[in-house]
């Protein structure tokens, strides 16, 4: 058995809040600048489950003070951060760790005040870090659970091309009554008003209500994907014949249909795509790598294919596709990743010419990931091949 593995970085996810208060009259009291909030692991398990527009609908508002990072320095060598002073406890063990130069760790073990073993293996020079409580599930003293909108947000394509940019927004509106003002220190978004939160921030400036006023709070939840084609040769040598191919994500500006949100309406649910704001985010989606909700996934290997959209040729009396259910794995809490198997055998394309292979749902007419050769390949008979397509994704 030959298996070859092929990688593009993962899906990245970020939070960004911003906020204003009114008055009872609705004048403007005050507009804060734009935070960027703590994506929980809870958030991230939420996203095998969830489309991008679901897992903010939901804002909770409250007043505890509990903290989301705390400052250090630190360097790491191999798998092993060094802090300069002692700051580790047994408690970090799985919490995020973000460098000032960008770099990611997840603390995987506790060696001392001074040391941690990470997930990663990597060279970083001592700088400022934060140390994230990506463990958190829930506001310290939640107020006010609200999934009020304004109906003029939804999803906007910020970027296309090769490195997506996608961007779901959001303004939710405080309901609750504060006859007295209120001052709000922490703010969650999750999908439901019970379940555990996508993400957390605590505020360093509080955001004070005036007296029967409300806040409003644009939170727009960002998502880049690198799309980029990759070119690959001869990646499964001995199976088929030896031959350049491509494998890579599709532009969502091919993707149209579905529940991945065009528009938001004013009560927090998705809607029906909009005309005029068609571009979804079919190949990005986590859960498109899963069975909800009625959807079937396929496989297809085919005649040929072009750049966008599948476009079968028929041979007279021969067979120029097949479909099957692909193999969803289940999801395993706090991988971050999602994986779909396609088997396929010589006995399904004996000596037929075919040149892709990837995964679809039924009623779109573009793949999500697929390996597309450069030339038409031949199945002898007694060959089998198996493609794995792994989705993951992280924070920004």
């Amino acid at each position: 058995m030959v298996k070859k593995e092929f990688k593009t970085p993962p899906i990245g996810l970020s939070v960004t809040h911003h906020i204003k208060t009114f008055h009872k009259d609705g004048t403007l009291c005050k507009e804060y600048p734009p935070i960027k909030n703590m994506i929980t692991d809870a958030g991230l398990d939420h996203l095998a489950s969830y489309y991008y527009s679901e897992v903010t609908r939901w804002m909770r508002i409250g007043t505890g003070t509990t903290a989301t990072s705390r400052s250090i320095t630190a360097s790491q060598t191999g798998t092993t951060i060094t802090a300069t002073v002692g700051t580790f406890t047994i408690a970090d063990v799985g919490r995020w760790i973000k460098f000032a130069d960008g770099s990611q760790a997840t603390v995987a073990s506790y060696t001392s005040g001074t040391e941690v073993e990470a997930t990663e293996s990597q060279s970083i020079g001592s700088q400022a870090a934060l140390v994230y409580n990506v463990e958190q599930t829930a506001l310290t003293t939640q107020v006010e659970a609200s999934n009020v909108y304004d109906a003029n947000n939804g999803f906007v394509t910020a970027t296309a091309g090769s490195i997506m940019t996608l961007e779901y927004k959001r303004t939710g509106k405080s309901t609750a009554s504060y006859p007295s003002g209120a001052t709000i220190t922490e703010i969650g978004l999750s999908p439901t008003e019970l379940s555990s939160l996508f993400s957390r921030l605590l505020l360093a400036e509080p955001i004070v209500i005036p007296a029967e006023g409300f806040m409003t709070n644009l939170h727009i939840l960002t998502v880049v994907i690198d799309g980029t084609t990759q070119t690959l040769t001869a990646p499964i040598t001995g199976v088929l014949e030896d031959a350049t191919s491509r494998i890579g994500c599709r532009a969502i500006a091919n993707y149209s249909g579905g529940r991945s949100c065009s528009e938001i309406t004013a009560a927090g649910a998705s809607s029906a795509p909009a005309t005029t704001n068609s571009a979804h985010s079919w190949c990005c989606e986590p859960l498109h790598l899963s069975e909800r909700s009625g959807s079937t996934y396929y496989v297809r290997g085919v005649v040929s294919d072009d750049a966008s959209a599948i476009t079968v040729t028929t041979d007279a009396g021969a067979v120029t596709e097949y479909i099957q259910n692909a193999i969803t794995d289940s999801y395993s809490l706090g991988s971050f990743k999602k994986t779909m198997t396609i088997s396929v055998n010589g006995g399904q394309f004996t000596d037929i010419a075919w040149r892709t292979i990837g995964i679809l749902e039924k009623t779109n007419a573009y793949y999500d990931y697929r390996l597309l050769w450069d030339t038409d390949q031949v199945f002898a008979g007694g060959n089998s091949l198996t493609v794995t397509f792994t989705k993951s994704w992280k924070r920004l």
